[in-house]
């Protein structure tokens, strides 16, 4: 083997120095590293785990925002639905409040014009009867005409 440059007794050193380093990196080294990467999984398991509580969390909230929404817009149709009609019943009740305002002052006015014309007819009259009896008293001053007053009155 000399001639090919093999030499046996170096092929012998360098792998009794191979097996040394590679128990010597077995027993120190590979179990440190081993260690290291199963706690290197254990924290890539664990952040998946705590990322897919994080999903399911956020669909729990994402639905329950949902049912509070939905919720607070049947409530709102309802507020407006009784805020309107309230509204629409204070409308009517101040509608007919006004009609009949407006009656009872159309009535009013039209018994004082009533009884401002009588008052009116009745001065026509006393003024008109005056009148008559002022021209009487003159005509029968005048003794054009012969009139009883207390026939008359």
């Amino acid at each position: 083997m000399d001639a090919l440059g093999i030499n046996l007794l170096n092929i012998i050193v360098y792998s009794v120095l191979f097996l040394i380093i590679f128990l010597v990196l077995k027993i120190f080294f590979v179990p440190k590293m081993e260690k290291a990467l199963e706690d290197r999984q254990k924290e890539i398991a664990k952040g998946l785990k705590f990322s897919e509580e994080t999903d399911q969390l956020r669909q729990d909230i994402e639905t329950e925002k949902e049912k509070v929404l939905t919720q607070a817009r049947s409530q709102k149709k309802e507020i407006l639905a009784a805020s309107k009609k309230q509204a629409d019943e204070e409308y009517k009740t101040l509608i007919s409040q006004a009609k009949e305002k407006s009656n009872q002052i159309i009535a009013d006015a039209q018994n004082i014009i009533s009884m401002d014309n009588e008052k009116v007819k009745s001065e026509i009259d006393t003024q008109v009867n005056k009148k008559i009896l002022e021209k009487l008293g003159k005509l029968a001053q005048d003794g054009k005409i012969k009139v009883n007053i207390d026939k008359i009155i």
